[in-house]
């Protein structure tokens, strides 16, 4: 998924402590503003990339110190959340994977996107799929909540599916509990179905790479739905993990104001956003900047009204927040 040539699958590039925001404001990642630093790292994590024997897959692990000083692999697992948290990978909320644009006609079919999306924090995910919206990244949201604490193992296991009753789930990622949301989270969970990411590393003959799907199966019976991931999922958690409050977000309508929380909590905001960055990287299809911009401020002034941010100012062009 993560586009530096040389970072193995699942890595991202995140705030790391003393380093400030001046190292992430020309848009350059982590990776290349402290590459040399990072090198024998590297190198550490693409020899963790191993056989899962039984498995068809080589499972993502992480390397722990032991107490004979020697390091030991342990599995993955998808992140712990508290009780009001949900939980995402920054790459993809600071994208347009999970775009704000909404079908201009209603019941019209979501086009097929295979492309390389950038992102504001200074990398890249390669996806193939249905166009994905804000509401699908909210059933995602929900799905990892579910799965939260499992590791690659146990998520290949069918025995440990996710199993939960249609209206529940809307109540969880807040939706309100009414006829047409039940259909709403199965046309959902059918295109997370389809939703696949690509994962590189090395160039030319010496490319490897691999496909990571989001939801693998999905069965129902009346109401009941039981959904099971895909196991290498956990490769989206491999590195720093960005909460965000469950409640808070349920105060904010799906689309641009969902996606601007995700961006906020994925970021210091010691730097401020440009409207053009917010543009691309949102999937936004306003007809003018000028119209993105207004939809920006109303957008942040709801967020400042339930307590989402502190405060925000434009100038020049530029959307300074505090959180």
């Amino acid at each position: 998924m993560y586009n530096d040539d040389t970072l193995s699958p699942g890595y991202g590039i995140h705030d790391h402590i003393g380093f400030t925001a001046d190292d992430y404001g020309n848009g350059t990642s982590f990776w290349n503003v402290h590459q040399d630093r990072k090198r024998g790292e590297q190198e550490e994590r693409v020899a963790r990339l191993r056989n899962g024997g039984d498995l068809p897959w080589a499972p993502l692990t992480d390397a722990l110190p032991h107490k004979d000083g020697k390091k030991k692999s342990e599995p993955l697992v998808m992140p712990e959340l508290g009780k009001n948290s949900f939980g995402m990978d920054p790459y993809v909320l600071c994208c347009s994977l999970f775009s704000i644009a909404s079908r201009k006609v209603k019941g019209a079919p979501r086009i097929y996107r295979e492309e390389t999306i950038l992102t504001t924090n200074g990398g890249s995910i390669e996806y193939c799929g249905p166009e994905l919206h804000q509401e699908d990244e909210s059933v995602l949201f929900g799905l990892v909540k579910l799965a939260q604490g499992m590791d690659e193992a146990a998520l290949a296991d069918p025995k440990n599916a996710i199993t939960f009753a249609a209206t529940t789930f809307c109540k969880l990622i807040g939706w309100s509990d009414n006829d047409t949301n039940p259909k709403r989270l199965e046309q959902s969970l059918l295109r997370l179905r389809g939703a696949i990411l690509v994962l590189r590393r090395g160039k030319g003959d010496l490319e490897e790479g691999t496909t990571v799907g989001i939801v693998k199966d999905i069965n129902w019976k009346g109401v009941r739905k039981t959904v099971q991931l895909d196991p290498r999922i956990v490769g989206l958690f491999k590195g720093h993990v960005t909460y965000l409050n469950m409640e808070k977000r349920k105060l904010l309508t799906e689309g641009l104001q969902t996606w601007l929380y995700g961006l906020v909590c994925a970021n210091n905001c010691a730097v401020p956003f440009t409207l053009e960055k917010l543009h691309n990287a949102s999937g936004s299809k306003a007809n003018s900047m000028k119209e993105f911009g207004r939809s920006v401020r109303e957008a942040l002034t709801k967020m400042v009204a339930v307590g989402v941010i502190k405060s925000f100012k434009t100038e020049r062009g530029a959307i300074h927040i505090t959180k």
